[in-house]
Order: structure tokens, then sequence, then C-alpha cells
């Protein structure tokens, strides 16, 4: 930035993932001049209310997302930048080679049982505190593997002991990359972000876990693409957790889910 300052260069094109760094120099500097071209690729591919609420994104000429289903609904919100479905690397096939039987060995997995991968976001829409019981019973019949998004462990105290205390049995991953937990899991279940669609072009059988309204309508947006998303995967609240489980032996809703994941 330095560079950028003391000899006003302009380049052809910046690129950022994240932009909040960017954005603060905005209210002193305006990080027009940068580029002539500026493009923002996302970080979380849903989420309205953390990606496309807030005035700064009017800056951007081009947002990159993963796939077409994200395309068409950020048009619909009235993106002024151009929307590409740009894909994402953790589609490329390469990263889908994963040494299963390795993987199940080094976490203690048992092979004759499914695999459910959790990937709950943060805030107060997160799944990883309300559905602790659910996984738990879960963990009877299925290998039940966790990895928390990085900011849970600052916005909920002693979260490892409190995992620990009321889901034992859950394989809490930290240091695996999602690519490599997505090899694995036969389920994947998400509540919100990036993971949801992740999951979804993927071709993993995803369940969504819900928070309560209120935080839906205050963090996410009613109308984030991975809200509407709701409308055709399969989704439960807590108090639903009967339902969950009968739903994850029932093939032919997940014939079902395979079509519009397809479609998708």
């Amino acid at each position: 930035m330095s560079e950028v300052f003391n000899k006003k260069l302009q380049y052809q094109c910046t690129v950022t993932g994240n932009p909040d760094l960017l954005f603060k120099c905005n209210k002193k500097y305006g990080i027009e001049f940068l580029a002539k071209k500026l493009v923002r690729t996302l970080f979380s591919i849903g989420v309205n209310s953390w990606v496309f609420d807030r005035e700064d994104n009017a800056i951007f000429d081009t947002i990159l997302c993963s796939g077409e289903y994200q395309k068409e609904r950020y048009e619909a919100l009235g993106i002024k930048a151009e929307v590409i479905a740009s894909g994402s690397p953790r589609f490329d096939k390469e990263n889908k080679t994963v040494d299963k039987e390795g993987f199940f060995k080094h976490y203690g997995l048992d092979k004759n049982k499914k695999t459910i991968l959790w990937l709950p976001t943060h805030t107060k829409a997160t799944s990883v505190v309300n559905f602790l019981d659910v996984m738990q019973g879960l963990s009877i019949n299925y290998n039940v593997t966790l990895k928390t998004h990085a900011s849970c462990y600052s916005e909920i105290k002693k979260l490892p002991q409190l995992i620990s205390a009321m889901a034992p049995n859950i394989i809490n991953i930290n240091n695996a990359e999602s690519t490599e937990l997505l090899g694995v899991g036969d389920y994947v279940f998400c509540d919100y972000g990036g993971s949801v669609f992740t999951a979804i072009y993927n071709d993993k059988n995803v369940l969504l876990l819900n928070a309560e309204d209120k935080y839906v309508h205050k963090l996410i947006g009613e109308d984030s693409p991975e809200v509407e998303i709701r409308k055709e995967i399969i989704n439960f609240y807590r108090h639903e957790g009967d339902k969950l489980i009968s739903a994850l032996k029932d093939k032919k809703i997940w014939e079902e889910q395979k079509a519009i994941r397809r479609r998708i």
C-alpha cells in the first residue's frame, strides 16, 4: 500500500477476497484510484447481509461467485457490478482424491458407519451449540465429524469443553482442510455461509440446520441465496431432531435431493 500511495501507481486490475482493510482505507483515501478495474471474489458465497448489504460494494466492477445459482440471485438483487460464476478450487477433481481409509484410521472412525461432516458457521446463527444433543444421538449410528468456524472459539466461551460434555462421541477436527473432509463425508450438515454451496456443488447429501428466525432475519437476510435455497434443500430446526434422524434413513428423500442438486 505504501508503494501505491507514495508513487501514486494505478494498476490494470485489483482483486480482493476480503476487502475490509480496503474499506477502512476508503474512508481516508478512497480505493477507486488503485486500479482501472476492481474485482471482488467472494470469501462467503451466500449471506446477503455479510456480502452485499454495504455501500462499499458499489465500487467494484466485477464480483466473482462459485456458480450459476448465486449469479442469478445476486443479479436479481440489483447488483450493479458484473457478476461472474467462476467456480472454485474446492471443486477441482484433484482435490476430491482422498485417502479415506487412512483418514478413518487416523481419527478413529468406524469404516462400517456412514460419515456426517458438520460445518457450522459462526455468530448467533451458528448450529454448533443448539444441535450438539442431536449430533450426539446421531453418533450412535454414524461417524459424526465436526469442523467449526474459527470465530466460534472466540464467540463461545470454553467451546471445546462444551462439545466434550454434551457430545463426547463427536470427532472435533480443525486441522484438516474442508476439501479433504468433503471427500470422506457421506452427508454434509451446514447452516449458513459458503459451506452450503460448497457442499451442493460437490454433490454431497446436504442437510441444512436452521437458526431461530430472529437471527436469520437480523444476521443473514431473508433474500440471501442460502436462505432461499431452503425452499428446495432439506432443512430442520433444533426441535425437529426426530424428523431429521428419520430423513437420513429415507432413501426416497435423498434420491429427490440429488435431482434437485443436479438442477442447481
